[in-house]
């Protein structure tokens, strides 16, 4: 997964304020997104409970999928499975390197609409009805990075330049740990010029394109969208955990009808103690959910979880 360092940029209001304005004057058809499917790594089985209790309390019904990357060992994820009816992605392999596992995803057939979420995030309210407005093959979030910040955690502009010609550029880049995706639009074999998956998935031009699949996927999916093979939304739907005050987000209003539909993400460095996290208060709310499940269904189902 692509990691940004504890002091992050948050998105500008009125980036927000635009983005919402842009749902509430669609009048077109809603895309319905079908399921969720979140993406784990090692040691962060925490995050994911968090993550996955945080979309159970929003949408009791909607299908949740767990990507696991075993590179460094399993995790027993039964007892999460049970509670919180989540069914295993059927996983093409076991190791895939850092951040590398969501392209499973993406790349999968028959054809879905699915958000596709690193592990470290939670969700603030019902956000899919927001982002079932657009109706473009892929939404991601809305960013915008000074040159320093780009060439570190997308890619170098001057040598994609040289690399690609024909490449335009936006100005405009987004953390790939949160996207509506269209699955199955193109295939690990149309990224063969730029990514190796020998043993596990690397860059192929590393100097050029940075940070693993958040780097490919700021250049291939602008890049197919120029070219017409889909289509590209950018909306502010996204907190970053560690750079955005989030005291006003207390769990009093994180009900059904939250006033917030947006995540929040974490990316970067993670502690096992909530409280000392910026705006651990709520991951310790969605901890809380997650262990209610928990004992809600030991109690109707006795004897069918280990002690």
């Amino acid at each position: 997964m692509a990691r940004f360092p504890d002091i992050l940029r948050s998105l500008k209001w009125t980036d927000i304020a635009s983005g919402v304005r842009g749902v509430l004057g669609r009048g077109k058809k809603r895309r319905k997104i079908e399921g969720v499917c979140v993406v784990s790594g090692p040691n962060d089985l925490p995050y994911v409970q968090c993550c996955v209790a945080s979309i159970r309390h929003f949408y009791p019904k909607i299908p949740i999928y767990l990507l696991k990357d075993r590179r460094l060992g399993d995790t027993d994820t039964r007892e999460m499975e049970a509670v919180c009816r989540v069914e295993l992605w059927p996983a093409q392999r076991e190791s895939y390197g850092l951040g590398w596992a969501k392209l499973e995803v993406l790349t999968s057939q028959p054809r879905r609409r699915l958000l596709v979420l690193d592990s470290d995030i939670v969700l603030l309210g019902p956000l899919l009805a927001t982002l079932e407005a657009f109706e473009e093959d892929m939404v991601v979030v809305l960013e915008r990075f000074p040159p320093e910040e780009q060439i570190k955690y997308y890619y170098d502009l001057e040598r994609l330049k040289q690399m690609d010609p024909d490449w335009v550029e936006s100005g405009m880049n987004f953390n790939a740990g949160q996207i509506v995706a269209t699955t199955g639009l193109f295939s690990m074999r149309d990224l063969d010029p730029w990514l190796g998956d020998t043993p596990d998935f690397y860059l192929k031009q590393p100097d050029v394109i940075k940070c693993y699949d958040q780097g490919l996927l700021n250049y291939v999916l602008p890049k197919w969208e120029r070219e017409g093979r889909l289509t590209l939304r950018r909306h502010g739907f996204m907190y970053w955990g560690h750079g955005v005050d989030l005291t006003h987000v207390t769990p009093g209003v994180l009900t059904r009808s939250s006033p917030h539909p947006f995540l929040a993400h974490w990316a970067g460095t993670k502690r096992e103690d909530f409280s000392t996290m910026p705006n651990g208060h709520l991951l310790e709310f969605y901890r809380g959910v997650y262990r209610d499940m928990v004992a809600r269904y030991r109690k109707r189902h006795p004897g069918a979880l280990p002690d």
